[in-house]
């Protein structure tokens, strides 16, 4: 009977200290899932568009680009020549690392790149 005893009280403190060593592992599988789960950025790389070019992400609230008048930003609508996005400078954030860029495009609008906004944000043109 007395190794039963011992046996148990060995069982216990096995099972305490491996469930104690989960927790942290666990814990620490979450801290490296959100270090490498960083956001997804946005790109638009050698493109033509004929009309406006939005780029939304990261919005918590509301979000309203333009007047919302039908046909406003079809290319009919447009005036001028497609223009040429430059190449963005060597050290703004690529879309790898969560920014937004345009590069070696013409886009025959304006061109709204909108991020992070945790409220209401009106963007009339």
């Amino acid at each position: 009977m007395a190794n039963l005893d011992a046996a148990d009280k060995i069982a216990s403190v096995v099972g305490a200290v491996v469930g104690v060593v989960g927790l942290v592992l666990s814990g620490y599988g979450l801290v490296l899932a959100r270090r490498d789960s960083a956001p997804g950025g946005q790109a638009v790389t050698d493109s033509t568009i004929a009309g406006r070019l939005v780029q939304v992400r990261g919005v918590r609230g509301s979000v309203r680009i333009g007047s919302g008048v039908a046909g406003a930003s079809s290319p009919a609508a447009m005036s001028g020549p497609l223009t040429t996005a430059p190449s963005p400078p060597p050290m703004s954030p690529t879309p790898d690392q969560g920014g937004q860029s345009v590069t070696g495009s013409h886009i025959g609008g304006s061109v709204f790149q909108v991020d992070g906004v945790g409220g209401d944000a009106d963007v009339d043109r």
